[in-house]
């Protein structure tokens, strides 16, 4: 028998405590002095206080648990080398633009973007990209910090905004770089120094962000170490310290899972358009959400056009991504009808999704035979997709409407650069083996 849940037993609602009262009057009011409203609240209105730009996609509300992505947040985006997972990350902030915001890019890789797949991406918002070259973490900060006291002030925290940092290891603190610089490949080095400036860093980062209608991605390298036990998998590690984790609300793995296919039509409309493309089938797996369930993942295909003459045609198809998911969940997810008969329903009773030679079939949407991306468009237009949404389980948060996200603790002013000197005697530490989220 199921366990009724808490605070259930009772048809009246819990009654706050006159101590209780008291306390949130008395923390209410410290806080209106202080000109910070907002920051003391009850737990029935946590919900309201997750704002984001809304998915319109089902693969990625399930992939994120959430109906939006959530602003006043950190994100990290983690692969191995040619992964598109700097790709993703201009696909992001094109979600922002298209919502009507602004974005900038802070590059620390030597320009080592293309600006044709940027525009493929972006299509004329790549010209409203600010854009910025660093060669020290120290100057990538800067950028940073001068991004978020701007939109505090002269965006009155109602401007929609991307920061994105490409990559958080491209670069070394200007300390680190001296050494090198006066002794070469000899330079001695006893500190995680790169790690060390962004704990310190994001610490201040994660409150700075949480009451602006912004997002702060940033891209890393996602490495395999092996194992010093006979028999284990390598381990996977991303440079940089641990603070990255520990302060991101979401941190996502893209890999590529098999090499690029060809492809030559694509379904437009309902009319077959020749489309020479070169198609990537990328793997996306949610390693950690703070938000949500974590570990799930999709499989999501980067199209990227091949003809020089247009340039204008890259995208991720999470229409497809979403027919995929269905077709895969559907075998062997279930949920228990919360009603009193308490049936065991399965989602292939609800959506009813078949693939033959790569087209599906749906009757409870009322399509025969289309192309994956056909099926995900006429589901996000669909009331079943909100039936799914609660199959699922994936929370619903509110979207955003142009107002000032809920004031976060006092913010002060960021952090100096982390100066280091090292010891030549001294052995260098291993900067991913020190626990630097804490």
């Amino acid at each position: 028998m199921a366990k009724k849940a808490r605070g259930a037993a009772s048809k009246q609602p819990p009654a706050l405590s006159p101590v209780l009262k008291a306390m949130l009057d008395e923390s209410r009011g410290r806080m209106k002095k202080k000109d910070a409203e907002g920051r003391t609240y009850l737990g029935k209105e946590m919900e309201g206080r997750q704002i984001g730009i809304p998915f319109r996609q089902l693969s990625l509300m399930y992939l994120f648990d959430s109906t939006v992505l959530g602003l006043g947040k950190i994100y990290g985006l983690a692969g191995p080398s040619q992964s598109q997972k700097s790709s993703l990350g201009f696909e992001i902030l094109s979600w922002l633009f298209n919502a009507g915001g602004g974005a900038r890019l802070v590059e620390c890789e030597g320009q080592k973007y293309s600006p044709k797949l940027i525009r493929s991406l972006m299509g004329d918002y790549a010209d409203l990209l600010v854009m910025d070259r660093c060669d020290s973490t120290d100057l990538a900060q800067n950028f940073i910090t001068d991004s978020i006291k701007v939109l505090r002030t002269l965006g009155k925290r109602k401007t929609l905004f991307g920061l994105m940092l490409d990559s958080l290891s491209g670069v070394e603190p200007e300390s680190a770089t001296t050494k090198v610089e006066k002794e070469g490949s000899s330079a001695p080095r006893a500190y995680p120094e790169t790690a060390l400036t962004y704990t310190r860093y994001f610490k201040w980062l994660a409150s700075a962000v949480s009451d602006l209608p912004l997002i702060f991605l940033f891209i890393n390298h996602l490495k395999e170490v092996p194992s010093s036990m006979p028999g284990l998998p390598p381990t996977k590690t991303t440079p940089g310290g641990k603070a990255q984790r520990f302060h991101s609300a979401t941190y996502l793995f893209v890999d590529r899972i098999s090499r690029a296919k060809t492809r030559e039509t694509r379904v437009v409309e309902g009319q077959k358009v020749v489309m020479p493309q070169e198609i990537r089938p990328l793997k996306l797996k949610c390693d950690k959400n703070s938000l949500g369930i974590e570990g799930r993942s999709i499989t999501v295909d980067f199209w990227w056009y091949r003809d020089t003459f247009n340039i204008q045609h890259s995208f991720f198809d999470w229409e497809d991504a979403t027919a995929e998911l269905l077709l895969e969940q559907q075998e062997t997810r279930g949920v228990v009808d919360p009603g009193p008969e308490g049936r065991y329903a399965k989602l292939q009773d609800i959506c009813d999704v078949s693939c033959t030679g790569g087209l599906y079939t749906s009757k409870a949407l009322g399509l025969a035979r289309v192309e994956g991306h056909e099926l995900g468009a006429a589901l996000a237009k669909h009331p079943l997709q909100e039936t799914l949404i609660d199959f699922f389980g994936i929370p619903r948060h509110n979207h955003w409407d142009g107002t000032p996200l809920p004031e976060a603790d006092e913010i002060g002013e960021a952090p100096e650069p982390v100066q280091t000197e090292a010891d030549p005697e001294e052995k260098a530490p291993n900067p991913d083996s020190v626990d630097l989220g804490s």
